[in-house]
């Protein structure tokens, strides 16, 4: 049972696999759902659609490229929430 003074707070990436760009890499968009209202924002981020894993929000490749992508993934995460808290 949630109470009413309570706020709903998540933070989710996604990949949207509809808009591929000319390399075949997808746009990463970061997902706000906040007491039911849901607002997305584009990351301005590519990555390749059988690098992602949606189940953590993050590439699962090993390449430079990759980490350097879910370190920066991590960074808005933690200011969102900093933000946010």
């Amino acid at each position: 049972m949630k109470l009413s003074n309570e706020s709903y707070f998540s933070l989710n990436f996604i990949a949207r696999k509809a808009r591929p760009n000319k390399e075949g890499e997808i746009p990463i968009a970061l997902r706000i759902t906040m007491n039911g209202q849901r607002a997305e924002v584009y990351t301005n981020r590519y990555v390749a659609p059988n690098n992602w894993d949606a189940s953590k929000g993050q590439s699962k490749g090993k390449t430079k490229k990759d980490l350097e992508l879910n370190r920066y993934l991590d960074t808005i995460r933690t200011k969102i929430c900093e933000i946010h808290n």
